[in-house]
């Protein structure tokens, strides 16, 4: 948010979901989190699809979904991954126009992680398969890896640094269906002193994947519904997606009550 208070003490509408709780439902991407968010849910093929307060967002809303308060996803399908994300906050209303031009129902808006100056590390591996619906456990096996690392870069704490990353690789539950993603993330922050700090950020995401549209019922007959594997694509239609983001923030407070930031994306 633009203002500098707890969400408590704001008269606007605004969730916010934190680290923890993503890592609670073991969210890989912000869709994970449609279904705990009051009034949003997906609305299209692509990542700025959504339905807000009733009101629907498109490919074209770029302010749909913002990081940092600012436009510019890595990619335009599939949902951003979390990997990334220190938090997220669901701002609806007449708040959003804070933001620029916008749909009424409100936008989402991604949290980047920045480097901190405590040192952390973190490297976790997962597993992923289906049991039913036509597959038995194991058939379409899946795996994903995911790291954070940051800390001081000298012993003053004016130099900073970040870096993640995560790859996963899934076999889907339909026939020749698959899921294929790299994304990486670096930044440096200079404390250049108490009251002056610039953060560098780079971001790079790379997507593989089928297109699902779904199975058709005939004349609207459930019983002529192909089985649950079934894919009307050729096996070898996929769609591959990928792009880069650089992100500049700079600040300096005059006072405890006075401060200036520059961000750009």
């Amino acid at each position: 948010m633009k203002l500098d208070v707890p969400v408590r003490d704001t008269p606007f509408a605004v969730q916010s979901y934190t680290e923890s709780f993503m890592k609670a439902i073991e969210t890989t991407n912000v869709g994970d989190l449609y279904n705990y968010m009051t009034g949003v849910k997906r609305a299209g093929n692509t990542g700025y699809d959504l339905t807000i307060r009733g009101f629907k967002t498109s490919g074209t809303d770029k302010n749909a979904i913002m990081v940092d308060g600012l436009p510019g996803l890595t990619g335009r399908f599939g949902s951003p991954p979390t990997i990334g994300v220190d938090h997220i906050e669901l701002v609806k209303g007449p708040m959003s126009v804070l933001y620029g031009q916008i749909q009424p129902g409100g936008f989402v808006n991604l949290i980047s992680k920045k480097p901190r100056a405590t040192e952390s590390a973190e490297l976790d591996v997962k597993g992923t398969g289906y049991d039913g619906g036509g597959r038995a456990l194991g058939d379409a096996r899946g795996y994903e890896v995911s790291g954070d690392l940051t800390g001081p870069i000298d012993t003053g704490h004016r130099l900073l640094f970040r870096l993640i990353g995560q790859y996963y690789d899934r076999n889907l539950f339909r026939d020749f269906a698959y899921e294929k993603s790299q994304y990486g993330a670096g930044g440096l922050t200079w404390n250049a002193s108490d009251a002056t700090s610039a953060t560098l950020q780079f971001e790079h995401r790379k997507v593989e994947n089928n297109f699902d549209v779904g199975l058709a019922a005939p004349r609207g007959n459930i019983a002529l519904v192909a089985p649950l594997t079934t894919v009307y694509q050729e096996p070898g239609d996929y769609r591959d997606e990928h792009g880069n983001g650089v992100e500049l923030s700079v600040s300096h407070s005059f006072s405890d009550h006075v401060s200036w930031n520059l961000g750009a994306r």
